[in-house]
């Protein structure tokens, strides 16, 4: 945990001084090289979690969450996920990225029976840098894959 000190530098933190809330700077949102430069989350799950712990009700269990992509390009009124969380600007990982943490997520969850993409924005992927879906079945990923898909806007 940051000390207070710390809390004063950080860019997106926001903290109480003197009764009154104080906000940072923003920090840049992250583009596909920098997304792709994070480390993988499956890597933090194979370290940290018991998949089969974990239970959605639609999802067959045990499973892996992945985001292939942050934000959305739509402004949908009913919509509060842009407005709260990531921003209208849509930036996306590689395929290749997601590709090889799709494969990390096969060798370290052999018992995996479902990978759940939980992009909101998955089926606006046209033209061939968004070909998640068709290049991981050609990876023969042996699991189910869906995604939260909305009318396309």
């Amino acid at each position: 945990m940051r000390t207070a000190s710390r809390w004063i530098r950080s860019s997106n933190a926001s903290y109480k001084k003197d009764g009154k809330i104080v906000h940072n700077a923003t920090r840049p949102q992250l583009h596909t090289e920098e997304l792709d430069a994070l480390p993988f989350a499956t890597d933090v799950y194979k370290r940290d979690l018991e998949i089969e712990r974990y239970n959605v009700p639609f999802l067959l269990n045990p499973f892996v969450s992945f985001y292939s992509s942050r934000g959305c390009p739509a402004l949908c009124t009913f919509c509060m996920w842009p407005q709260t969380l990531s921003g209208h600007a849509w930036r996306t990982r590689s395929v290749d990225n997601v590709v090889q943490e799709v494969k990390n997520a096969l060798s370290y969850f052999p018992q995996m029976k479902e990978i759940f993409f939980d992009d909101d924005t998955f089926n606006i992927r046209n033209g061939p840098r968004y070909r998640t879906e068709p290049e991981v079945q050609a990876a023969e990923v042996p699991v189910v894959l869906h995604g939260a898909l909305p009318q396309q806007v």
